[in-house]
């Protein structure tokens, strides 16, 4: 293992001390707004698995929801909240919502997310039905690779998860596996398994 990271139990490596990260409107210009029409297709491809594979839902609650694209797609099938610190103003229709920790609702998705959090105890508390995550797909050859992987930007991302790791640290959360795939890929194009996207079902309402 490369110096200042571990494996936690789960099999999700951390990086082990961290300096902070800002975000605001420039990094999320430089992060999505790059993707062109690939950024509405996403916010669909998104919506669409999520149909897919629960059904309908009444309401929504989007975590770090970055330029909006994804809440406005989501907003004509639901209603929908966000929460964000990057400074991005809330789409129309949906709610800002400050204690989203706290809050009741049949789906809470993490997209390109849960890597940057420092601290994920928050995980086993939350009040949704389902969790839908998509985070930077871990394949771990080797330290080598590791240490190249394009996603390993240190302060950045902060954990990384791997099909098993992931599904062990939901299942420690209180949230059974549903679906793992690499749907994502179709849109954020890549020589390998690149973005792992994950709906997990509360075990426990």
């Amino acid at each position: 293992m490369l110096a200042n990271y571990h494996r936690l139990k789960s099999g999700v490596i951390k990086q082990t001390e961290v300096i902070p990260f800002e975000y605001n409107k420039k990094y999320i210009q430089d992060t999505y707004d790059t993707y062109g029409d690939g950024r509405i297709q996403m916010a669909w491809l998104r919506i669409g698995h999520i149909l897919g594979n629960i059904g309908g839902f009444d309401t929504l609650l989007d975590v770090g929801y970055g330029n909006g694209d994804f809440l406005k797609a989501a907003v004509k099938v639901a209603q929908c909240y966000g929460y964000e610190i990057n400074g991005y103003e809330i789409p129309e229709g949906c709610i800002f919502a400050d204690d989203w920790q706290d809050q009741d609702v049949d789906v809470m998705t993490f997209f390109d997310v849960l890597e940057h959090i420092p601290d994920l105890t928050f995980m086993r508390h939350l009040r949704a039905k389902y969790v839908v995550i998509s985070v930077p797909d871990c394949l771990y050859h080797s330290d080598q690779w590791f240490e190249n992987w394009k996603h390993r930007k240190p302060n950045e991302h902060i954990w990384h998860f791997n099909e098993d790791s992931l599904t062990r640290f939901m299942e420690e959360n209180g949230y059974i596996c549903m679906e793992l795939n690499n749907v994502e890929d179709c849109i954020r194009i890549h020589h390998e398994k690149n973005i792992l996207t994950g709906i997990f079902k509360k075990l426990t309402i």
